[in-house]
């Protein structure tokens, strides 16, 4: 049996006015990245996604070497193989993993990002609708959009951008499945996830009841709440 795509299904919204393979972070500041540590609002899932995503953005290039780099050894054509997991039957094979760690390697460090409450009510909306009736994509409960839902906890400064993933179970596959973008030629999710404009995120994260764990990402570069 067969898992289709790299992430199986990943999709992003943008709107404008850890170990693996025996490798460590040490060279990491994890106090300056655990930003999420501790916080009421999010499970462990979410926090360990909120690190992750500040691992790659304050050092993009060593994230690609150590975390990226080996995997491109668990290919076999476009079939993709995580060890003791379903394989995965990618769009692009390796080549989507090679684009993403030359672009990594090239790319200019970000500042952390801080969880943020209401933006993680905005994501967590569109999760517990989707997880009930098994839809994906952006549109959420009486067509609201991302901007919708933000909105509803308060206002949104600079930029929002919404990410979305099925199918990927721990924060290192979400993280790095959204940087590899398979299948997405704007690579507009691994953009959302080191664009320095955005200082907060929140998360949402569920058990959808066709692709398995569901991950809704809402990043912002300010919020005013209600």
């Amino acid at each position: 049996m067969y898992i289709r795509f790299f992430l199986l299904l990943i999709m992003s919204f943008a709107y404008l006015p850890g170990k693996i393979f025996g490798q460590s972070i040490d060279s990491w500041n994890e106090n300056i990245l655990d930003t999420a540590k501790g916080s009421p609002f999010l499970n462990d899932l979410e926090e360990s996604i909120v690190f992750e995503l500040n691992l790659v953005r304050t050092n993009p290039a060593k994230y690609a070497e150590f975390y990226i780099e080996p995997l491109l050894g668990l290919f076999e054509g476009k079939l993709f193989k995580y060890p003791e997991q379903l394989p995965i039957i990618t769009k692009e094979g390796k080549k989507a993993v090679q684009e993403c760690i030359r672009a990594l390697k090239l790319a200019e460090p970000a500042g952390v990002l801080y969880p943020n409450e209401s933006l993680s009510k905005a994501a967590s909306d569109l999760v517990n609708f989707q997880t009930r009736n098994g839809k994906v994509g952006h549109i959420g409960k009486n067509r609201s959009t991302p901007v919708d839902r933000i909105e509803r906890y308060g206002e949104w400064e600079h930029r929002v951008a919404e990410n979305i993933s099925y199918g990927s179970h721990s924060a290192r596959q979400i993280v790095i499945a959204l940087l590899v973008d398979d299948g997405v030629p704007s690579r507009g999710h691994r953009k959302n996830i080191l664009n320095n404009d955005f200082k907060l995120v929140g998360l949402g994260t569920g058990q959808h009841p066709k692709y398995g764990t569901m991950c809704v990402m809402d990043f912002a570069g300010g919020f005013k709440p209600n």
